[in-house]
């Protein structure tokens, strides 16, 4: 994915070694523009996640009461 999306920018965003990684001076400028959009995203399906763990429809409860007359 990140091969990708150097591919269609045209640079290089990561500097990657075997140890350790971190964002080139084009990364950080799309990080920039792209972090409240990911933050957008993140809080759009926390949304969704909380709306579906709450209880939906309708609960009916059938109970049968038997009374001891003898």
């Amino acid at each position: 994915m990140i091969s990708a999306l150097e591919m269609q920018t045209g640079t290089r965003l990561f500097h990657r070694s075997t140890r350790q990684f971190s964002l080139t001076v084009d990364g950080q400028a799309l990080f920039q523009k792209i972090s409240p959009l990911l933050s957008e995203i993140d809080n759009r399906i926390e949304t969704i996640s909380q709306q579906n763990r709450q209880a939906k429809g309708k609960l009916n409860s059938n109970s049968i009461h038997s009374s001891n007359r003898g």
